[in-house]
C-alpha cells in the first residue's frame, strides 16, 4: 500500500469514527444500568429553596425518593407546609394549592431516573427509562452531542441549537441526567416549554447520586431553584410517605 493510499484510509476513517452516533436506545440502557449499578434504593435530599411567586424567600426543602417508583417533596411555605407526592405516574397533593405547586414537583421522567434502582432488573429499568423518554416526546432517533454545564454530553431528541423540542441531556461518561426538557407543540417556534436543569455533580453535599442544583422551568420562568444541603443515601425510609394523598 503507498504512503498516498494509507493517508486516505486513515483519514477516512477517522470521519467514519467521527460521524458515529450511538442509538438513543443503546445510551438509554447504559444510563439505566449505570444508574441501577449506584444502588440508592432510596435517597433523601435536603435542600434550600427559592420559589419566584410562591415565596418571598428562602424555603426549607426535603425530596424523598423510593425504588421503584415513589417520589415525596415537601416544602416549608408561607401558611402551612406543602407536600406532593408521585408514585408511579399519579401525582398527588397533601396539602397546599395544586394548580401552582404541581408544577414544581420533578416530572415524571426525572423521577423514573432516580428510583432506577434494584428491584428493577437491568433490562427493566432501561425500558422504563426508554418509555419515560417516549412519553414526553422525545425523538430518539435523534442523537447529537452538545455541552452543558462544563460537560460534553449525550443530546437525545434534537439539535443544540434546537430549544423547541423535547429532550434529555446524559453526561458523555458517567452517563448522569443533566438536563430535560418538555415542548408542547414541539417544533413550533412558539412551543411552550417545561425544562428541569441539573448541575454542578460532584458537590461535597450530594456527590454523584444527586445534583448539586436543581433548577426548573416553565415556559421560560424560573419557578423553582433548590441549592442541596445534603443528600442520604439507602437510609429507612416509612412506606406510608407516599400514600394517603387526594389527587
Amino acid at each position: 500500500m503507498s504512503r498516498f493510499v494509507a493517508v486516505v484510509v486513515v483519514i477516512f476513517l477517522s470521519m467514519d469514527v467521527a460521524a458515529y452516533r450511538p442509538s438513543a436506545t443503546s445510551l438509554l440502557f447504559r444510563a439505566a444500568a449505570l444508574q441501577r449499578g449506584r444502588d440508592a434504593r432510596t435517597l433523601v435530599v435536603l435542600s434550600e429553596a427559592s420559589l419566584p411567586g410562591l415565596s418571598p424567600g428562602a424555603v426549607d426543602e426535603k425530596l424523598v425518593f423510593l425504588a421503584p417508583s415513589s417520589t415525596r417533596l415537601e416544602l416549608g411555605l408561607p401558611g402551612g407546609r406543602g407536600v406532593l407526592v408521585r408514585t408511579g405516574e399519579q401525582t398527588r397533593v397533601h396539602a397546599g394549592n395544586s394548580d401552582e405547586e404541581k408544577r414544581l414537583i420533578l416530572p415524571q421522567l426525572i423521577s423514573t431516573f432516580f428510583t432506577t434502582s434494584p428491584p428493577l432488573s437491568e433490562d427493566d429499568a432501561a425500558k422504563r427509562l426508554l418509555a419515560a423518554c417516549v412519553a414526553i416526546g422525545v425523538d430518539t432517533t435523534v442523537v447529537s452531542l452538545a455541552r452543558f454545564d462544563g460537560r460534553i454530553a449525550w443530546l437525545i431528541g434534537s439539535k443544540p441549537w434546537e430549544e423547541n423540542k423535547s429532550q434529555i441531556w446524559l453526561d458523555k461518561e458517567q452517563f448522569l441526567l443533566l438536563r430535560v426538557v418538555q415542548a408542547h407543540n414541539a417544533g413550533k417556534t412558539s412551543a411552550a416549554t417545561e425544562e428541569v436543569r441539573l448541575l454542578g455533580y460532584g458537590s461535597a453535599e450530594a456527590g454523584n447520586w444527586f445534583p448539586k442544583t436543581v433548577e426548573i422551568l416553565v415556559a421560560g420562568e424560573l419557578v423553582r431553584h433548590s441549592v442541596v444541603r445534603s443528600v442520604e443515601k439507602n437510609v429507612v425510609v416509612a412506606p406510608g410517605l407516599f400514600k394517603g394523598a387526594k389527587g
